[in-house]
């Protein structure tokens, strides 16, 4: 396989991960290997911020689901204590 599709020309699964090596070999010989280590700590953090993220979601949705409070509408009689009732009457 060549990376060549129908009509001659390069097919984009070729054509990125070629730019992408070309860029950072470039990238590479312009800033040297200290910009890759940052961004491969960059990676690091992020992947392990992600992770954290993913496996506290996971657990809240995997958690008892909580009681709901109900609250039944009560009268004005019922409201009331009873001194009030007793001055009402």
């Amino acid at each position: 396989m060549t990376g060549e599709d129908a009509t001659g020309m390069l097919s984009l699964r070729t054509m990125v991960p070629a730019a992408i090596a070309v860029w950072a070999a470039t990238f590479w010989f312009v800033h040297g290997p200290m910009v890759f280590a940052y961004l491969a700590m960059h990676a690091a953090t992020t992947g392990v911020f992600l992770a954290a993220i993913y496996f506290a979601d996971r657990a809240r949705h995997n958690a008892a689901p909580l009681q709901t409070l109900r609250v039944t509408p009560q009268s004005s009689f019922e409201s009331q204590t009873p001194a009030k009732r007793s001055v009402a009457s």
